[in-house]
């Protein structure tokens, strides 16, 4: 779990075993989710081994991920 702050306050969870990142914006009552981002089909069947271990997301909201000894990152993260 990593939050993003403003001017777009976000929280990011990851799920390792299917490696899927969702995005969730706060609210005072609840998390309303914003986006879901995972590889396609092709990707995840040929580059991901087992599961993500370690997730981070960079202050130009580039999402950063691990899967054994490899990091991954996505570039198109709103």
């Amino acid at each position: 779990m990593t939050f993003a702050s403003v001017p777009d306050p976000s929280l990011y969870l990851l799920e390792p075993l299917t490696r899927a990142v969702y995005r969730f914006s706060p609210r005072s009552d609840s998390l309303d989710l914003r986006g879901q981002f995972r590889a396609s089909i092709e990707q995840n069947n040929t580059l991901f081994t087992g599961p993500a271990t370690a997730m981070t997301i960079s202050p130009n909201r580039y999402i950063f991920f691990s899967i054994g000894n490899q990091i991954f990152y996505a570039t198109d993260v709103p």
